[in-house]
């Protein structure tokens, strides 16, 4: 009776507590130790934020290429006809149109150029039919990738095929119904975001492969219980010693415990060539290579330092430079 009088006892004072006291309290009951934030090897907690700097660097410019264009407008647009009563029309209709904004109107070709060069809109409203320049030589004017999405206006319809071989996304017909403008903005809608999902994904793919050159531009080491970043333009050359490296910089030496094979699999191969099996030279510091009379070769590099060229990988250097020098 009384151990069952005192696990009731217990149970109340456990359900009066608040949550994290009561975790600590079962857990003392139980004999285990209440628990903490996990740690990582070498004492940062999960989830910290130490030596994940360049992660955060990298996650910080995601979030600005995701969020630099928004799918859902407003969409710059620009008006292009020669008759006030029409350019009246359409900015009537699309101020009904949240996610379209006008940021120019124009009523002859040459002022449409120049408005579309400046503005870089997204939408052109384009008539077909004005006095010296038309909407068609208005596009052939436009420097190639600067088109936006076309959509004609015009009061006759046997510029309809012409316009479409200019790939206009859509026509309107004048007069046109508010039916048949919803249409052919609905469909301007649609094209809008396939474009502006296609500019995301290519600068996200520029990104990743950008952030992807600069890490491999980085030779991460040991040295002792430290751990180093080296850029690679740091770096002279590197050579082996029994089962270590040294790796050698322009004002200090480092010796890591890493075999020469697995360090040359973290440089980049564009810019570091093997020049004998217990050396590697970084190319940019190459300044002069000549021959001996055992066919080998020695090469001089930017700090005065002589490697020899074993024959094996005399034409993987030369190879190497000629590379640089046409780059």
């Amino acid at each position: 009776m009384d151990a069952d009088r005192r696990r009731g006892h217990r149970r109340r004072a456990a359900a009066g507590m608040e949550p994290a006291r009561r975790d600590r309290y079962r857990s003392s009951q139980l004999g285990v130790a209440p628990r903490r934030g996990i740690r990582r090897r070498g004492g940062a907690p999960c989830g910290s934020s130490g030596g994940r700097r360049r992660a955060g660097d990298r996650d910080a410019a995601l979030r600005t290429v995701m969020t630099g264009a928004s799918p859902g407008g407003p969409w710059r647009t620009v008006v292009v006809d020669d008759e006030p009563l029409a350019r009246q029309t359409l900015r009537l209709l699309l101020a009904r149109e949240a996610d379209f904004a006008i940021v120019a109107e124009c009523g002859h070709g040459a002022d449409a150029i120049d408005a579309i060069r400046r503005e870089c809109p997204d939408v052109l409203f384009l008539d077909v039919q004005m006095p010296e320049v038309d909407g068609f030589e208005v596009l052939r004017r436009l420097e190639p990738g600067t088109v936006p999405a076309v959509i004609f206006v015009t009061a006759f319809d046997r510029y309809a095929l012409q316009a479409f071989e200019q790939h206009a996304l859509d026509y309107l017909l004048k007069p046109f119904s508010d039916e048949r403008f919803a249409i052919v903005l609905e469909r301007t809608r649609v094209r809008l975001r396939e474009r502006t999902f296609a500019s995301m994904v290519g600068r996200l793919s520029a990104l990743l492969s950008a952030t992807e050159a600069q890490e491999r531009r980085q030779l991460v080491v040991r040295d002792g219980g430290r751990t180093v970043v080296i850029p690679h333009d740091e770096i002279l050359w590197i050579e082996a010693e029994d089962y270590c490296a040294r790796i050698h910089l322009r004002e200090r030496t480092f010796l890591v415990r890493d075999s020469l094979r697995a360090l040359g699999n973290s440089l980049d191969r564009s810019g570091f060539v093997r020049v004998h099996r217990s050396a590697i030279a970084n190319v940019a510091c190459i300044r002069e290579i000549e021959p001996l009379a055992s066919g080998d070769q020695r090469l001089t590099l930017s700090d005065g330092t002589v490697l020899k060229v074993s024959r094996t990988y005399r034409a993987y250097v030369v190879n190497a430079v000629g590379k640089r020098s046409r780059a």
